[in-house]
C-alpha cells in the first residue's frame, strides 16, 4: 500500500513552462498518462534532443525509467536533482524507491534518511519516514525470527601506557596485545533470551595485566505502549593476570523509544561487585550507572549522542579511594563513503571525583578522542580498524597520564 500511494504520488510528469520543444514534451506527459511509457519515454528523449533541458525533463525522464523497470536509469536521472532545492527531496526518495528494486536495502535506507531529512516537503517527509519504519519493522522481525545468534571479533593492537585495571592507574608501559570477543545468545518460545559471552585480552610481554570476563545473562524485551523495554539479569567473574579478580551480579533495564527516524535509549545498571580473592578487597562494592543515548540519522551522516552517570560505593584502601562519582558526555560519529564502507568519528569528555583519602581528594578530567573505518565484507563478516587518544588530566600526579591505542580487527555475526 505504501509502494502503491508513493508511486502514485511520485510518478505523476510534471509540466513546464519551457517554449523549447514543448509539443514534444506534452505529447510524453498524454502518453505516461494513458501508460504508453515506452512512447512517452522516446518523446521525452526526443525533446532533450532538441534543446529541451530541464529539472522537469530529468524528472519524468525518471519517473518513466522506474515504469519501465529500468531502475539504474531511473537512478541517474534523479540524481541530477539532487543539488536542487525544489526537486532534492523527492529525488532522494524516488532513488530509494529504485534502490529497493534492485535489492540494495541498506543503500535505499540512506536516501530515505535523506529525504526525511527535509521536512519542508510534508508529503515526501512523512511517506520516508515510514519506509524507514519498516525497514526497521522488517530487521526487528527478521532477528526476532531466529533463535540463535552468535557474534565473535578478533582483534590485535598495541597500546603505548597499558592501564593498570585492577588499580585503576596508568602503568607507564607499553605492549602490543591480542583481543578475542565471543557471545551466544538463544531465544526462548516465550521470548525469554539467554546468552553467553567471553572476553580475553591478552598482552605479549606484559602478562601481568592480561584480563578474562565470562558472563552468562537473561533478558525479556517487551513492549509497553511506545517503548521496547528489556529487563536483564547477568552474572560475571572475571580474571587479572592469572587470578581470580571479580563475582559480579549485574541487573539491568533498558528502554528504547522511536522518535520518527531518531531513537532515544535509556539504560539503568546495578552492580553487586564482590573480591574473587582477598587482595582485591578494595573492589568490593556496588555500582550504579545510568545512560541515555540519542541516535540521530542526518542525510551526511549518523550521529549518537549520549550521557552517563556513574556512582561507586566500594570498600576503598586507607589512602586510595575506588569509588568515584562520574559524569560522561559523548558524541560518535558514522559516515558511510560507499554501501559497505564507514567511517567513524568519536569524542568523549568524563569528569570523576573521588572521596578524600588521606586527606587528599582526587578529581579527573579525561578526554579521549578516536577514528576509525569499518569495512563490509558481506552480511556476516567485516573488518575495522582504529585510533584511540586518550589524555586524562588530574590533581594527582600519578593518575595523570597520556594513552594511545592502535588496533584492526575482524568481526563475524551469524
Amino acid at each position: 500500500i505504501i509502494l502503491f500511494v508513493s508511486l502514485a504520488m511520485t510518478s505523476s510528469p510534471v509540466f513546464s513552462n519551457d517554449d523549447s520543444a514543448k509539443k514534444l514534451f506534452k505529447q510524453g506527459v498524454e502518453k505516461f498518462k494513458k501508460g504508453d511509457y515506452r512512447y512517452a519515454e522516446t518523446l521525452f528523449l526526443e525533446a532533450g534532443q532538441q534543446g529541451y533541458n530541464s529539472l522537469q525533463l530529468n524528472y519524468n525522464l525518471g519517473v518513466t525509467a522506474y515504469k519501465l523497470e529500468k531502475y539504474n536509469d531511473s537512478i541517474g536521472y534523479f540524481k541530477k536533482l539532487l543539488t536542487s532545492p525544489e526537486f532534492s527531496a523527492i529525488a532522494n526518495y524516488n532513488i530509494g524507491l529504485a534502490l529497493e528494486k534492485l535489492e540494495k536495502k541498506e543503500e535505499a535506507s540512506r536516501y530515505f534518511k535523506q529525504a526525511a531529512a527535509d521536512d519542508k516537503n510534508k508529503k515526501i517527509h512523512y511517506l520516508a519516514q515510514k519506509k524507514l519504519e519498516a525497514r526497521t519493522t522488517e530487521k526487528d522481525k527478521k532477528n526476532n525470527n531466529k533463535n540463535w545468534s552468535v557474534f565473535g571479533s578478533f582483534t590485535v593492537g598495541y597500546d603505548d601506557n597499558v592501564k593498570l585495571l585492577s588499580k585503576d592507574a596508568p602503568s607507564g608501559k607499553e605492549d602490543a596485545y591480542t583481543q578475542s570477543y565471543l557471545r551466544g545468545r538463544y531465544k526462548t518460545d516465550p521470548g525469554v533470551r539467554v546468552y553467553m559471552s567471553v572476553f580475553d585480552i591478552k598482552y605479549d610481554d606484559f602478562d601481568e595485566e592480561d584480563y578474562r570476563i565470562i558472563r552468562a545473562g537473561v533478558d525479556y524485551p517487551f513492549k509497553l505502549n511506545q517503548w521496547q523495554l528489556t529487563p536483564a539479569l547477568e552474572y560475571s567473574e572475571s580474571e587479572s593476570g592469572g587470578d581470580d579478580y571479580q563475582d559480579v551480579i549485574d541487573y539491568k533495564l533498558k528502554a528504547r523509544k522511536r522518535l520518527g527516524i531518531n531513537t532515544l535509549t535509556l539504560n539503568y545498571r546495578y552492580s553487586s561487585i564482590d573480591a574473587a580473592e582477598k587482595q582485591f578487597y578494595y573492589q568490593e562494592g556496588h555500582r550504579q550507572r545510568f545512560r541515555a543515548d540519542y541516535r540521530m540519522p542526518l542525510d551526511f551522516g549518523t550521529w549518537r549522542l549520549r550521557y552517563q552517570y556513574e556512582t561507586n560505593n566500594r570498600k576503598d584502601t586507607v589512602t586510595r579511594s575506588y569509588s568515584p562519582d562520574r559524569n560522561t558526555v559523548e558524541a560518535l560519529f558514522r559516515h558511510s563513503v560507499r554501501d559497505n564502507w564507514d567511517l567513524l568519528a568519536h569524542a568523549a569528555y568524563r569528569y570523576s571525583s573521588y572521596p578524600s583519602k588521606a586527606g587528599k581528594k582526587r578529581k579527573d578530567d579525561r578526554y579521549r578522542y578516536s577514528i576509525g573505518s569499518e569495512y563490509t565484507i558481506n552480511k556476516n563478516w567485516s573488518i575495522d580498524a582504529r585510533y584511540q587518544y586518550t589524555d586524562n588530566q588530574s590533581n594527582q600526579d600519578i593518575d595523570d597520564y597520556t594513552r594511545n591505542v592502535y588496533q584492526i580487527g575482524i568481526t563475524g555475526m551469524f
